[in-house]
């Protein structure tokens, strides 16, 4: 191999690994994504080997040596060496699995159970589905219908550990070698400066991803639908969840209207008015996507959305990831948004019903707005029907007449307690 490609085969299999991380898919179970990943640190410890075939004179292996100790000599490569070898000389991916089966009940409570797995009872997914189901039939079997979320986290010597975390950091780490190594021995052909532009392009592909996981399920009639996934708010790299913003100046600072937090209520709703319209005029099938937003006690806001899943496990799991970030955060008030449907039939009746059933006896859509506050014992809403949505006179009305709630009842009942919790 002339001096010129020294790195092709090295960057080929950097490639090669990064190609196969970014094809693992946060909508599958995580065990139909160990084989991709059990590949990516196989691949990954490949890099090494080729350079060492290809740095094999005494000059070149004092430079290889030279640059793989100041770059991969630190705890995260080291994990990386200690993985990718369990991973090719003794079994797949040898980290113990936390199985968390979170129940969102009729009530808006949840129900969470953990179950722990290790490399020696894995079970492949069709085996996990068909003993989640099993699970569901035995207990569950009476309940029109279930929304439920399945997470998986991985445990090292009882520690957590954040995989997608760590794999990012070690990619970065090793394209910073490659990158001195090919500054060292630089090659111009079609060949590489392809591979270099593939490579830029999939490390930002997978920078941009965040892997959680976690999938949502829907159970009916002893059937079990998986839908899609959403990353954890509780990340600080978390797309979902934006960087706290100063009220003062924003579209939230209170000006005309009673400091309060009602108000805040109100000009929340007419906001998403204003974007309904928008989007109204554009097509008749546009709706809202569901979005909270977070005050906190120290003036600042923060919107966490907007959720799309298929199905509505995806909402019920992030109203309790919001939840769970009201235990760990200075917050006054939670708003939220989602659409609603109005019907004609009695509560007792839409109860017996399953939620495609429902639909189909709805009436109407309405834009719904809800605050919940520490400073409120009841939950307050806003309903806005799209047929009225150009009514300003209508929409003033919704807006002065807003609904009040019972905490239990309303959706954002796990919020409403964590805001309470600790007054």
């Amino acid at each position: 191999m002339s001096k010129e490609c020294l790195m092709y085969p090295a960057i080929q299999k950097f490639y090669s690994a990064l190609n196969i991380i970014n094809q693992v898919d946060s909508e599958k179970y995580i065990f139909e994504t160990i084989p991709q990943i059990d590949s990516f640190f196989s691949e990954m410890r490949n890099i090494t080997f080729v350079m060492q075939k290809s740095f094999n004179t005494p000059e070149l292996k004092i430079v290889y040596e030279k640059e793989r100790d100041k770059f991969l000599n630190n705890e995260v490569m080291k994990w990386f060496k200690n993985t990718r070898n369990e991973t090719t000389k003794e079994h797949p991916f040898k980290l113990e699995k936390a199985l968390a089966i979170e129940f969102y009940l009729p009530n808006f409570l949840t129900e969470t159970t953990h179950l722990r797995l290790t490399i020696d009872n894995d079970s492949n997914f069709g085996e996990l589905h068909k003993k989640l189901k099993l699970f569901l039939d035995t207990h569950y079997v009476d309940i029109v219908e279930l929304y439920l979320s399945v997470t998986t986290t991985f445990l090292e010597n009882g520690k957590e550990v954040d995989i997608y975390s760590v794999i990012q950091k070690g990619i970065g780490i090793m394209h910073a070698f490659l990158v001195e190594m090919m500054t060292l021995y630089p090659c111009n052909c079609l060949k590489c400066k392809k591979i270099k532009e593939e490579i830029k392009y999939l490390i930002n592909k997978v920078n941009a991803k965040k892997l959680t996981f976690s999938s949502d399920l829907y159970y009916a009639d002893k059937r079990l639908s998986i839908g899609g996934s959403i990353c954890t708010p509780l990340s600080p790299d978390c797309s979902l969840l934006s960087p706290p913003i100063p009220i003062k100046n924003s579209i939230f600072d209170i000006k005309g209207l009673p400091p309060c937090d009602i108000s805040y209520l109100k000009i929340f709703t007419v906001n998403h008015v204003a974007i309904a319209r928008v989007q109204r005029t554009k097509s008749q099938e546009s709706e809202l996507m569901p979005v909270f937003l977070i005050v906190n006690e120290n003036d600042t806001f923060s919107f966490y959305g907007p959720i799309t899943g298929t199905n509505k496990s995806t909402f019920y799991r992030a109203v309790n990831d919001v939840a769970k970030i009201i235990e760990t955060n200075k917050v006054k008030l939670v708003l939220l948004l989602t659409e609603a449907y109005r019907y004609n039939a009695n509560m007792e009746q839409l109860q017996s019903m399953k939620y495609e059933d429902r639909i189909r006896e709805a009436t109407n859509v309405m834009i719904w707005c809800s605050l919940v506050s520490k400073n409120l014992e009841k939950i307050y809403g806003t309903e806005v029907d799209y047929q009225n949505l150009f009514d300003d006179e209508y929409i003033g009305k919704q807006i002065t007449n807003m609904e009040e709630y019972e905490p239990e009842e309303h959706m954002a009942y796990p919020i409403f307690q964590a805001l309470h919790k600790n007054k």
